[in-house]
């Protein structure tokens, strides 16, 4: 799925950021610029938003797969199973 391909890259690329500005030294915190905190803050906003829209594409995906084995199961004439490629194939 792309958005899921997307959001994977975006929340690897705040991590890659935001471990630039969080810098190598344990007291860094103590005495990193305001603006670095600010970047901290913004980054870690974006990754936690970016986790959250994972988690809901991840139990939409299980939930569609699900109503498709359904239909499949009580419908099997209809060729659901055969025309359409599980969410988790295309992506």
């Amino acid at each position: 799925m792309a958005e899921q391909a997307g959001l994977k890259s975006r929340i690897a690329e705040a991590l890659a950021r935001s471990a630039v500005t969080l810098g190598n030294d344990s007291d860094e915190y103590l005495t990193r610029d305001p603006e670095d905190n600010h970047y901290q803050n913004l980054l870690g906003n974006e990754i936690a938003e970016g986790q959250r829209r994972l988690n809901e594409l991840e139990v939409t995906i299980r939930h569609i797969q699900f109503l498709k084995t359904a239909l499949v199961t009580r419908f099997p004439d209809f060729g659901l199973g055969h025309n359409t490629p599980h969410a988790k194939d295309s992506g």
